[in-house]
């Protein structure tokens, strides 16, 4: 019989197996052998004798060489994490673990050479697999939960109205919780999904749950048990320069649960997250609760498995001791071009795909490469670092199947494969940070150095080749080069990416020709120039921007609406003196937007910013808002997002905003603050502006002239387009935009 291989629970002393045929699906139960292994010391044999606990003296391969363990048998599964602290504590963290976090659902895919949402064969008790690569249709519900209050601070409110898809459960005439739920359960049952996708899931589920069970509704949530779904609770974290929150993660039985409200539920859809469990050998639920980084270190641990090494549960590679003077010099990372601010034609964009995982493939860095002695051996450049040759690393295994999977899909772009390839961008951005991660099991902070130097040598070697070419290098970050040369066209720019392509051994790719580009200084110095700050126009009509209000989360829709159709008004011209020539048009424009913010939809003035703490000293729009939450009973923690709208009175909650007593006749100390939101509309249209020469005061002139403005209806600025609501000029452009 062939089914899917779904999710894999654990037993006492078995695993039961989710699989899916087309017409039903199955709980299997099968046997697996689980160890850890301590290394033979004298503490742990002492530690294990005392205990009588059984236990078995071998020699096994580790990824730094052999070394002599005891192995242990696990018999209980439900124990094992609590068995592994409690050997950690009893010999104080003295003794090396080995496998101690595979967990034993993962031990049987890896000692089976099975993948999780793969395609098998079933025969005689036996499981091979038949398509690693197969595609599932899964059953999606998106569900959402309306309460009537803080769930993290009293479980007991009411749900009011239950949204999934195209249908609603809520409260009306008659109607009350109780009805709610049994019209969603009712739902639920018939529709009978494999995948609920939810907002903030990993704790709006525990609450449905815990409401369905105080009225007494069976609700399968659960498909293969009855275990109440309790809520964990959640931490704040600190990732790639800002602090985040996510709530601990809640696990189904013949379900998937994914919270769209983290990152990977976010950025990845469904089938993203099949590819991500295909390729790494975890399983779906781990994949979506965690990093995509975290993904990139299941592969590993995949890979290692698969070579016979054991896995060191906490040990981490012995750093390569290096002077400070050396350390401060080479532990840095890519190389920048400082772009040549203002206005620039005939500018090419090359980009190098996926550059650092290609650097860690191509030059084979891997701890275990770094701090091997046996050659032949490949210089790092600028570091007292040399990476050996003789064996391909473990690192540069593991990331080998993800890099070949997203060049397929770029190469082959259709709607299914753009999906699918959702992830695969993650895991590999992520995997240059990841190789210096506290937490990975190959963290090494000189590999970390290495990738950095090779890239650097990478772009600084390509910026020589440009130049022969002719080129001028306009500005370089990181993987990307701006080229500008007269005359240039795409039979040129591919003749060079075909060269870069064979010097470096990396994918290179015309992003496009600008039609014209445009590099933006700081706001504050007009002489520093900024790296990610410009925007530009394609040859092709389509908008290009980094860095400016248009791209910034915090910004409000009417900010960037109208920061968009100035570009979009720019896109037309082919020089700077057209530009300038329609300065006086921005600033009518400008002016349009002022006189419709009391008609403004509140919806469109709500800035968002991500807490950094939640004690807030100076009186700025965070510490108000926190305030204004903890009042209502709301709780609040660092990396949570707020949102606010800024009146006369300063910022308020969106809910709180009285958008009936806010018009042009009725003044109302709720009003919206015009002041503020004007000044961030003039900061908008200066931000793009001042390369062209023009300051704060000429955007203010304009703002405040006295010009007469055709007949304007304010209310007619908005439209209703697909669920979301546009800000349009009376002559929209049609450029396109790439994000």
């Amino acid at each position: 019989m062939k089914a899917w291989l779904m999710d894999v629970f654990r037993e006492r002393d078995s695993v039961l197996l989710w699989m899916k045929t087309k017409a039903k699906d199955l709980l299997i139960r099968r046997s697996v052998n689980v160890s850890i292994f301590l290394q033979a010391v004298p503490l742990a044999k002492e530690f294990l004798v005392k205990n009588k606990i059984k236990f078995t003296k071998k020699r096994k391969k580790t990824y730094y060489g052999p070394v002599d363990v005891y192995e242990i048998k696990i018999i209980n599964f439900y124990s094992f994490e609590r068995f592994v602290l409690w050997i950690e504590r009893e010999t104080k963290h003295r003794v090396p673990i080995y496998n101690a976090d595979i967990k034993p659902e993962l031990s049987f895919l890896f000692q089976n050479d099975l993948l999780p949402l793969s395609e098998v064969w079933l025969k005689n008790g036996s499981m091979t697999t038949v398509d690693r690569d197969c595609n599932i249709f899964l059953k999606n519900l998106n569900i959402s939960i309306i309460s009537g209050g803080d769930v993290y601070k009293d479980s007991n409110t009411p749900i009011v109205k239950i949204i999934t898809g195209d249908k609603e459960f809520k409260q009306k005439k008659g109607y009350n919780e109780k009805i709610i739920l049994m019209e969603f359960a009712e739902f639920f049952e018939s529709y009978n999904p494999d995948v609920l996708s939810m907002a903030y899931g990993y704790s709006r589920l525990p609450y449905l749950d815990s409401r369905l069970k105080k009225h007494g509704i069976k609700c399968r949530l659960h498909r293969w048990s009855d275990a109440p779904i309790k809520y964990r609770g959640g931490k704040s974290f600190f990732s790639y320069g800002s602090v985040r929150y996510q709530d601990f993660s809640v696990k189904l039985r013949g379900r998937f649960l994914v919270d769209t409200s983290t990152m990977a539920g976010h950025e990845c859809g469904i089938e993203g997250f099949i590819e991500l469990c295909q390729l790494s050998g975890n399983l779906f639920q781990n994949v979506v609760s965690r990093s995509f980084g975290a993904a990139f270190q299941s592969a590993l641990v995949r890979e290692m498995v698969k070579q016979n090494y054991i896995v060191p549960y906490k040990e981490k590679p012995i750093e390569i001791p290096v002077r400070m003077h050396t350390f401060v010099k080479t532990d840095r990372v890519g190389y920048t071009y400082d772009p040549i601010v203002g206005f620039h034609k005939n500018v090419a964009e090359i980009d190098f795909s996926s550059m650092y995982p290609w650097v860690i493939y191509n030059h084979n860095i891997s701890a275990e490469t770094v701090r091997c002695s046996k050659g032949p051996f490949e210089k790092v450049p600028g570091l007292p670092l040399k990476i050996s040759l003789r064996k391909k690393g473990l690192v540069p295994i593991a990331i080998k199947g993800f890099l070949d999977r997203r060049m397929y899909y770029k190469r082959n772009p259709t709607i299914v494969n753009k999906k699918k390839a959702a992830g695969l961008k993650w895991v590999l951005v992520s995997s240059y940070g990841y190789c210096r991660f506290r937490e990975f099991k190959l963290g090494l902070a000189g590999t970390h150095m290495a990738i950095g130097a090779f890239a650097r040598e990478t772009l600084l070697e390509s910026a020589k080749v440009a130049e022969g070419y002719g080129y001028k290098i306009l500005h370089g970050i990181i993987d990307s080069l701006y080229i500008q040369k007269k005359g240039i066209n795409e039979e040129d720019i591919d003749e060079f990416c075909e060269e870069l392509q064979l010097l470096t051994g990396i994918p290179v790719e015309s992003e496009g020709i600008f039609k014209w580009i445009v590099f933006l200084p700081s706001v504050n110095n007009p002489d520093r120039p900024v790296p990610t700050r410009y925007f530009g126009v394609y040859k092709n009509g389509e908008i290009k921007a980094r860095g400016i209000e248009v791209r910034q989360k915090s910004a409000p829709i009417y900010i960037k609406k109208f920061q968009e159709m100035v570009i979009e008004m720019i896109a037309k011209c082919d020089n700077e003196y057209e530009i300038r020539g329609q300065f006086d048009n921005y600033c009518t424009l400008l002016r349009r937007f002022v006189m419709a913010l009391p008609n403004a939809n509140s919806s469109h003035l709500i800035s968002r910013l991500q807490l950094t703490k939640t004690d807030y000293e100076k009186n700025i729009p965070q510490k108000a808002i926190v305030n204004a939450l903890r009042k209502k009973g709301y709780s609040v923690m660092p990396g949570m997002v707020i949102r606010f709208i800024m009146t006369n009175k300063g910022p308020v909650l969106p809910e709180n905003f009285n958008t009936k007593l806010n018009s042009s006749n009725m003044q109302d100390s709720n009003s919206i603050d015009v002041s503020y939101y004007k000044k961030s509309l003039s900061r908008a249209l200066f931000s793009i502006m001042q390369p062209f020469g023009y300051s704060r005061e000429d955007i203010k002139r304009g703002a405040d002239a006295q010009k007469k403005i055709p007949d304007f209806d304010a209310k007619s600025i908005y439209i209703q387009k697909s669920q979301e609501v546009l800000c349009v000029a009376e002559s929209q452009s049609q450029s396109q935009w790439t994000y």
